[in-house]
């Protein structure tokens, strides 16, 4: 199943565009071929950073710096460590996974194929204001909610969910999960939740399982929370994750409804 255009419909790609738009000195997320132009054996990861800060020196809005593709050509090129740390991740974490997820068995993970990439918060911003996440507000975060839920809700409708979930750092798991969680009703992003079911002991708020229904199927999706990749603690790494009996508990329980 391809995303070809059809006459007069925006792609994905675009209507995820357009969907950046909405703020002044927007980026714009790196979509890999699994979501772009999919297939029923991909498996596919979300991948969910905090900010991109940048230099006085490169912030020039009248030569439209910063530029939108800027963090999407980052994370293509393995630019920085940080993009060079989440594509490792996601990659120790889903190769994994597939194995012991009986909603992975048979699907396939391809590296930055298989990868939508993003940051929570949708813009870039001053490197002043946002070198370390302590600097930000919880209003940073909150203003890039309805964009959070509305991805989402294009990644059903275009029929390329993720299947798995990647939250870099700590800020944005408490807006990450309530998109998906039933008692969250005004917050969720419009999706038919048929079943949650969160991490307990120690994978409390750093997993959860969600099953949605779609055109009468149902997808699976693993949330996961990981430690920023500039974290040196073993303590939310893939390693730590899947070593920990509780996470592993998790995969194989029966989904709540």
């Amino acid at each position: 199943m391809g995303l070809e255009r059809k006459t007069g419909v925006p792609t994905f790609v675009e209507q995820v565009e357009a969907l950046y738009r909405r703020h002044e000195h927007h980026i714009l997320p790196f979509v890999g071929r699994a979501f772009s132009i999919p297939s029923r054996t991909d498996l596919r990861v979300l991948t969910i950073g905090i900010n991109a800060y940048i230099s006085p020196k490169d912030w020039h809005p009248e030569r439209n710096q910063p530029h939108p593709e800027w963090l999407r050509g980052w994370f293509a090129n393995g630019r920085h460590r940080f993009d060079r740390r989440v594509l490792k991740d996601a990659t120790e974490l889903a190769r994994q996974l597939v194995p012991v997820v009986p909603a992975f068995a048979g699907l396939g993970f391809a590296g930055r194929d298989s990868i939508f990439h993003t940051n929570a918060i949708k813009v870039y911003v001053p490197e002043a204001k946002g070198k370390h996440a302590h600097q930000l507000e919880d209003a940073d975060f909150e203003r890039h909610v309805p964009q959070w839920h509305d991805e989402l809700r294009m990644m059903s409708d275009a029929g390329v969910l993720p299947h798995l979930v990647l939250v870099f750092g700590g800020p944005f798991w408490r807006y990450a999960w309530p998109a998906f969680h039933p008692a969250h009703q005004a917050s969720r992003a419009g999706l038919e939740v048929t079943g949650y079911q969160a991490g307990a002991g120690e994978a409390a708020h750093w997993a959860t399982r969600v099953t949605i229904a779609k055109q009468g199927a149902q997808h699976e999706l693993l949330l996961v929370r990981l430690r920023h990749p500039s974290g040196r603690t073993p303590k939310g790494s893939p390693r730590w994750l899947m070593d920990n009996t509780d996470f592993r508990t998790l995969l194989r329980e029966r989904v709540k409804d």
